[in-house]
């Protein structure tokens, strides 16, 4: 009776440590900002821009990595994580991508009385989109509101959406598409942001 008892604890402890062993990391994963580019603005427009935290619809309101492989159907890769919530992390990276510009004098996060501007927007979609078996697209969809900040007028409000072809369906994959993805939005939107500031009050001047 007793071999039999010390025989079975040890068999518990075994399979408990090949339960352990067996259960996956979770691994995080963050939206890339390519190094300045080589055309970077020799002279800021003198816009102050802020930026407030970005919100995000719910069903991307999570840090799960989405994915999806069709227009009903939305699954998320439960061992998969961006590094912050999107919202937080969109708003992050278009900080310092539009202070990589040079188009700014300065982009600060949150309320400032020293900006003319104050950005704000709303995470629509950040995804995978399985097409076929071996076709896959990362896919972002923001919309932008700009507010004079003297008087919080709305000014300006766009929409943007970008595809980009993913080389590998992986998580890593789709960060590398999505950045990719960012980095059009960003030069896009950075012009139409400035051109928008210059019309406000303060006219773009400190």
């Amino acid at each position: 009776m007793y071999n039999w008892s010390v025989w079975a604890g040890l068999a518990l402890l075994v399979s408990l440590a090949a339960g352990c062993s067996t259960s996956q990391e979770i691994r995080h994963y963050q939206l890339h900002l390519a190094p300045a580019p080589s055309e970077r603005a020799s002279t800021s427009t003198g816009v102050v821009l802020a930026l407030d935290p970005f919100v995000t619809d719910a069903a991307y309101d999570d840090q799960r990595m989405v994915y999806r492989t069709s227009l009903y159907r939305l699954d998320y890769y439960h061992y998969h994580r961006w590094s912050a919530s999107p919202g937080m992390m969109v708003t992050d990276y278009l900080r310092r991508a539009y202070s990589d510009l040079g188009v700014f004098e300065a982009v600060v996060s949150g309320y400032s009385s020293l900006s003319h501007v104050v950005l704000s927007g709303r995470v629509v979609a950040l995804e995978e989109v399985d097409l076929e078996p071996t076709q896959w697209i990362a896919r972002v969809t923001l919309e932008l509101q700009l507010r004079e900040t003297a008087s919080g007028r709305l000014i300006w409000s766009r929409s943007y959406g970008e595809e980009q072809t993913m080389d590998q369906r992986t998580p890593e994959g789709l960060a590398t598409a999505l950045s990719v993805a960012m980095t059009r939005i960003v030069k896009r939107s950075a012009l139409e942001i400035v051109e928008a500031a210059k019309n406000t009050s303060r006219g773009g001047q400190p």
